[in-house]
């Protein structure tokens, strides 16, 4: 298995208003991940989670028919979806990206087993561009519940670096979170009930429970916009509640 070390950070420009507020406050909520002990409980969590169950089934799918043999995780984490991903595909190649320490130290570990088939890169994607993935070119790249970490400038640039990385025809999916709309928010509880989801009972709640998370999802029609403006023909493959896995073809 390789390691890319990531380059040195870009300084952090001044001023800009919200979006530079919004970046410090998701910094801030995101340093649990370089946490060693928050990242292997996560990590136990995240392995005994039903909650992704049929969506990223469906993503592995949708892979295993295109059959790429070089793919890109935006967003590795501690390996878990990498590993099921090189199972499904025994001649692909993959490269991770993740920013956290922790966390690539449990990717390491868990995807020791596929040798030279795994590239590990930190690499922080609210600065995406500065990211150095080396020579591959990729047939595929997939994000899974990473991006609404990021606040909505940085998801857009995600995108955009996407749409720059990735050669016509490459496959994008992307499984993540939704804004759920205020106003529906009794149409979500419905939902949820019925999927015995555990949810907080009001819209505000709702609101800090997230932020308190470092949750920032963007809405569905927002990322879809982004990916579209990236260069990429999108399709809402499912969604379930405030979950939803979008498939996305460089044109």
């Amino acid at each position: 298995m390789r390691t890319l070390k990531r380059p040195g950070r870009r300084q952090e420009a001044s001023g800009g208003g919200e979006t530079f507020a919004r970046s410090g406050r998701t910094l801030r909520r995101m340093s649990h991940w370089h946490d060693p002990r928050q990242a292997a409980t996560w990590d136990r969590v995240a392995a005994e989670s039903p909650s992704r169950g049929v969506q990223l089934e469906l993503l592995l799918a949708v892979l295993e028919r295109f059959a790429p043999t070089s793919v890109l995780e935006v967003g590795v984490g501690s390996g878990l979806v990498a590993e099921r991903v090189l199972e499904r595909l025994p001649e692909a190649r993959l490269v991770g990206v993740d920013d956290a320490a922790p966390m690539l130290d449990l990717a390491r570990t868990r995807l020791d087993r596929f040798g030279d088939r795994v590239t590990l890169v930190r690499g922080d994607l609210r600065r995406a561009e500065a990211i150095e993935l080396g020579p591959d070119a990729f047939a595929a790249a997939y994000s899974v519940q990473t991006l609404h970490h990021l606040p909505d400038p940085a998801k857009e640039d995600v995108f955009r670096w996407l749409g720059r990385t990735l050669p016509r025809d490459a496959l994008f999916l992307l499984r993540d979170k939704a804004t759920v709309v205020p106003s529906l928010f009794d149409a979500y509880v419905t939902v949820w009930e019925r999927l015995r989801v555990e949810m907080p009972p009001t819209a505000p709640e709702l609101a800090g429970s997230l932020a308190a998370k470092g949750d920032d999802p963007a809405s569905l029609a927002d990322q879809l916009g982004w990916l579209d403006a990236a260069g990429f023909d999108t399709g809402v493959l499912h969604a379930e509640a405030h979950y939803a896995l979008v498939a996305a073809r460089r044109r």
